[in-house]
């Protein structure tokens, strides 16, 4: 944002000379460019930074400090008033768009910079009008980016609209995503044999067992079959 001021001369043909200090209420906000003469008036120009001045209304004046010739001088106050940049959010194409009930997502979205300058504060990612949680922004690569990491369980299964709303900060305006469409899959029922198999495998705990393991368990109870107070013998 450039900013321009005139110094006007008093009596006689010298016009003022040096720099002007720029205020942004009581906050200097830097020094001009020197003054030089432009259709026969002293001006000077400043130009901020690009985040220098947040959003809103800003009372800005410029001040003459004055020299041997000159009094100092003050400008009438002019209010300026900065409008937060647009932003765009959109989540990223690797974001995945499936998932089995129970399990977990990670949903990913980036809002790029505006004149270098990255948005910052969190992203409200949210089911329709179900809001599923907030992520902080975070530099990853020159871009701002937030994850949310959802488990699946929240969600029904079927088909589901997710959307993302950026909130603003001091530099940047809010923006929202379009929706991104996403399905909730049922878990797989196992098939009947695998099903007969497990129930098998509990109702007979020895069923793979060798047939040596078998005798052994077979001679093992011949043995602790021996009468009370006599010798358990074993048979061949």
């Amino acid at each position: 944002m450039t900013f321009t001021a005139t110094v006007t001369r008093g009596e006689g043909n010298l016009l003022p000379t040096g720099t002007l200090t720029f205020m942004d209420g009581k906050t200097v906000l830097g020094t001009s460019s020197v003054l030089v003469e432009v259709n026969g008036v002293a001006t000077a120009t400043f130009v901020t930074a690009a985040t220098q001045l947040a959003s809103g209304n800003h009372a800005i004046t410029a001040v003459y400090g004055g020299n041997d010739l000159f009094v100092a001088s003050t400008s009438p106050g002019v209010t300026q008033t900065v409008l937060p940049a647009q932003t765009t959010t959109s989540f990223t194409p690797d974001t995945p768009t499936t998932s089995v009930l129970g399990g977990s997502v990670s949903l990913t979205v980036t809002i790029p910079g505006v004149a270098r300058v990255l948005p910052s504060g969190a992203v409200t990612f949210l089911d329709g009008a179900v809001a599923l949680g907030q992520a902080n922004l975070t530099n990853v690569g020159g871009i701002a980016t937030a994850t949310l990491i959802v488990t699946t369980g929240k969600m029904s299964v079927g088909a589901h609209s997710i959307t993302a709303n950026f909130c603003s900060d001091a530099n940047l305006a809010a923006s929202g995503s379009t929706a991104f469409a996403y399905t909730v899959s049922p878990l797989t029922a196992l098939p009947e044999n695998v099903l007969r198999e497990k129930k098998s495998h509990l109702e007979d705990p020895c069923r793979h067992r060798t047939a040596g393991q078998r005798s052994e368990r077979r001679w093992a109870g011949q043995a602790r079959q021996a009468p009370l107070g006599g010798e358990a013998g074993s048979q061949f």
